[in-house]
């Protein structure tokens, strides 16, 4: 099974100054927008995702072992700090974003948790639920990521669901024949 945490949300955005004329800009080649072959380069074949091997995935995107199991990377580091309210005056960097991915081998993460808020992503794969505790002896709410929208599946966790940094949570595949990834 296989779990990708944090994928980029926008593919694509551009912002405009206030007080800026918007300027018209066509669209891209229809084949770049759809990531369709160009017949120019034929002898490329495009291989779905999830006809890829964890291990495939993770030698493409140079993940490397997480101590609360799994493989992750850092993609993204934002230059700006903040002081965090819950755990001290510590500062920290005001937002990160990873890949992380758990192989079907793995099959759940260890209960943890991180000292921000975390918004999930899924993207292709089997579904995984995600489990939230607040460690107080309530009930341990779970979540279910994955494309099937119809099947009560989230394929992002959505501000009302997003844990909050006291939370701990840990990721379970649903389906542990398949390799999946999410978020």
């Amino acid at each position: 099974m296989l779990h990708l945490h944090t994928l980029a949300a926008v593919l694509f955005t551009a912002s405009i100054p206030m007080g800026s004329q918007a300027v018209a800009v066509p669209p891209p080649d229809s084949r770049e927008a759809r990531a369709l072959p160009d017949p120019e380069h034929s002898h490329h074949q495009l291989t779905p995702i999830n006809k890829r091997t964890a291990q495939e995935v993770i030698a493409q995107l140079n993940l490397i072992p997480n101590v609360e199991k799994g493989y992750f990377v850092e993609t993204f580091r934002d230059t700006d700090n903040v002081t965090t309210t819950s755990g001290g005056t510590a500062n920290r960097t005001a937002s990160t974003a990873i890949y992380y991915l758990l192989e079907g081998s793995e099959g759940f993460s260890r209960w943890h948790r991180v000292d921000a808020v975390e918004l999930w992503h899924y993207y292709a794969g089997a579904p995984l639920t995600l489990s939230l505790s607040h460690n107080d002896g309530s009930p341990i709410r779970e979540v279910k990521l994955g494309q099937d929208i119809f099947d009560g599946q989230h394929p992002q966790l959505h501000p009302g669901s997003t844990p909050p940094a006291t939370k701990w949570l840990k990721l379970t595949g649903l389906q542990r024949e398949l390799e999946t990834f999410p978020v």
